[in-house]
């Protein structure tokens, strides 16, 4: 029970409950050391075993725990003060009070001028943050990431999909013969007849644009940019200006976001359909206007366009909600109406455009490529055994055997690994699990928005269990929850704030900055002896290992590839399953064509057992096909590190006559 003011219970009035209670703040304080205390103590007791003796624990931390382990121990000293320092003039304290005042938390209070300068801030720290982290040098060299080619295949069919979106084309014609067709297989380009990215179009839509001004990552820049401004906005909606401004600032610090921000996949347009979608979504409730309920259903539909399985995971529990409100006749069925008028036109759209390029409007090229080539990438569990099963003759070997079979266990495990880097690359792993105590134990105090918010936090990550990897960097399946962490933490946050101001607790709220700040730092800042490497570089060096190879290869081929127009043969890296080099425009007319050496088949013997059959190129046919390109063949240094040179490139002849002659 909370102690009440003389002068309440005088009146007979009792104190109105805590916005957190004392319960709630405990288990959260549990929670925080039990996720700090194993870690450093079995980093103490490896120190005192150590020649440097206990003094060893203050060296080498553990980026996750150490920091945040040495902020919990000063609580005490920060829960016992009940006045502000001196420092603080009278002036400010009185301002911090009117900001948590109920008065405050209305959306309607705050001044149009203040609004934007909150939403410029955030927006301008989520830019400045994706420019440094593009201009970091990458790979222990001089070269800054930006310059760097993309790292991953999904980049470069992102950029096969822009680059035919603004050819006016959705897709291009193959080459007419089968076999010939093969030599140009790509990793995630579909080439059946027609040749198209296999992903969903709204990526390669928001690219285009800044791809023909020769700046792709512009978009991804504005697009975290205006994510932090509408996740502000939403913020605003939930509980006023002071949550919004947290989160803001929370998805704008988010080091994971920044990184993401400078690789061109889906995400980042995704993360801005879904903002808009929150926003929206939140503000309709308040408005009976048929704006936002259409904003919502754009925002939603844009993100579906992008990623299709996250917005499901992220919208179900809107919808949900949406469904029985206009059952109990709270919501208009024209709201639920304008919200679905846009998903109903974004799955006519995406109709039409499966069956330009897989023939069939139910057939998406996303799922055609995983039945012809990666069958064993399959959606669902013990995915290996029913991708085994599968008849698929352009089986790609090296990739689909990448797959792992889905358990229970590793879909656990998964769970986990995403959870955990979520949560490092948001905020921070600490105030987060601590936060989520407070969501939990309080569940019923909190707003519908909140709820809502958190239940789409769960349903995202449930939506992805059934898939067997867990993600780039542990977590990029679930990216978009960084969205509705900051959200959460911010509603936390301010709850906590209004708390402790209640009860007097003038160096809490400076606490709570500092274990925040400690939480954060460690992705951005090395500190020399205590923690050599920051989350970012470490990140931003594997990134760099994949496209300084790719820099190589490029280099070697302007090199050596001398007379053009050519055609190079690639040889296969039998060591690496995620670095491919065959990588052409979608126009054909391209000076260098890039091919395989090889062409791989997959069929079953009569075990069932599935056995791969390699036929090298046919060489004289294929120069008979191409007679006024000059042939190149690639060999790779097998498992070779990032050097000046990736392998050897020489100019081939053919000799002897044989029934391809």
């Amino acid at each position: 029970m909370n102690k009440t003011a003389p002068e309440d219970t005088a009146a007979g009035v009792p104190e109105p409950p805590l916005p957190v209670s004392r319960t709630a703040q405990s288990a959260a304080l549990i929670v925080a050391l039990a996720l700090v205390l194993p870690p450093e103590s079995q980093r103490f007791r490896e120190a005192v075993a150590s020649q440097t003796g206990a003094a060893g624990w203050l060296f080498n931390w553990n980026i996750d725990t150490t920091c945040s382990l040495i902020v919990l121990l000063l609580l005490p000293l920060a829960w016992r003060r009940r006045r502000p320092p001196r420092f603080v003039p009278l002036w400010l304290s009185e301002f911090y009070g009117r900001c948590l005042s109920d008065e405050a938390s209305k959306r309607y209070t705050t001044p149009l001028p203040v609004i934007a300068t909150c939403a410029l801030l955030v927006a301008s720290l989520s830019v400045l943050i994706s420019r440094q982290i593009a201009e970091t040098p990458a790979g222990g060299t001089a070269t800054n990431l930006r310059d760097l080619p993309p790292a991953y295949h999904d980049e470069y069919s992102y950029l096969f999909q822009a680059e035919t979106f603004l050819a006016g084309r959705l897709w291009f014609p193959g080459h007419p013969n089968p076999e010939m067709a093969r030599l140009f297989d790509q990793v995630h380009i579909l080439n059946e007849g027609r040749v198209a990215s296999r992903f969903f179009p709204a990526t390669g839509v928001w690219i285009a644009p800044f791809l023909a001004m020769g700046q792709p990552l512009w978009g991804h820049w504005i697009a975290g940019a205006l994510a932090t401004v509408f996740v502000f906005l939403a913020g605003r909606e939930l509980g006023g200006l002071i949550p919004g401004f947290i989160a803001g600032m929370m998805l704008a610090l988010s080091g994971g976001c920044g990184l993401f921000s400078n690789l061109l996949l889906a995400h980042h347009p995704a993360l801005l359909g879904l903002s808009v979608f929150l926003f929206a979504f939140l503000r309709m409730s308040k408005s009976d206007s048929p704006l936002w309920p259409l904003a919502a259903g754009c925002g939603l539909t844009f993100a579906m366009l992008a990623r299709p399985m996250t917005a499901a995971g992220f919208g179900l529990p809107f919808g949900l909600w949406l469904l029985w409100s206009m059952l109990r006749r709270s919501v208009s069925g024209k709201t639920v109406l304008f919200v679905g008028l846009p998903i109903a036109v974004g799955l006519g759209g995406l109709f039409v455009y499966n069956r330009a390029i897989t023939g069939d409007g139910f057939t998406m090229p996303y799922q055609q490529y995983t039945d012809v080539y990666t069958p064993n990438h399959v959606y669902g569990f013990y995915n290996v055994t029913h991708g085994s099963l599968v008849d698929a003759p352009k089986r790609l070997e090296n990739y689909d055997g990448w797959a792992e079979e889905l358990t229970p266990e590793l879909a656990r495990k998964n769970v986990q690994n995403r959870l955990v880097a979520v949560c490092q690359w948001t905020i921070g792993l600490v105030p987060l699990a601590a936060a989520a105590v407070v969501i939990v134990l309080g569940w019923r105090r909190w707003a519908p928005g909140v709820r809502l918010i958190a239940a789409a936090l769960v349903s995202l990550h449930t939506a992805h269990i059934p898939y067997w990897y867990d993600g780039i960097m542990h977590w990029h399946y679930v990216f978009e929850s960084v969205l509705l962490l900051v959200l959460l933490f911010a509603a936390v946050c301010v709850a906590l704030l209004k708390t402790w101001n209640r009860q007097r607790r003038a160096l809490m709220p400076v606490w709570l900055a500092v274990l925040v700040g400690a939480a954060i730092l460690p992705n951005y800042v090395a500190v020399e002896s205590l923690w050599p490497w920051s989350r970012l570089r470490v990140e931003i060096d594997n990134i760099a290992f994949a496209g300084s190879r790719h820099r190589a290869f490029r280099e070697l081929i302007n090199k050596r590839v001398v007379e053009r127009p050519a055609i190079v043969l690639i040889e296969p890296d039998p060591t690496d399953r995620h670095i491919d080099f065959v990588l052409n425009e979608p126009t054909p007319g391209a000076s260098v064509l890039f091919a395989r050496s090889e062409i791989t088949t997959c069929r079953r013997d009569e075990s069932g057992s599935l056995v791969y059959q390699r036929t090298p190129a046919p060489l004289p046919r294929l120069m008979r096909a191409f007679p006024n390109r000059t042939f190149y063949r690639f060999r790779p240094n097998v498992g070779a590190a990032v050097r000046q040179s990736v392998g050897r490139v020489e100019r081939m002849k053919v000799t002897g006559t044989g029934p391809d002659g």
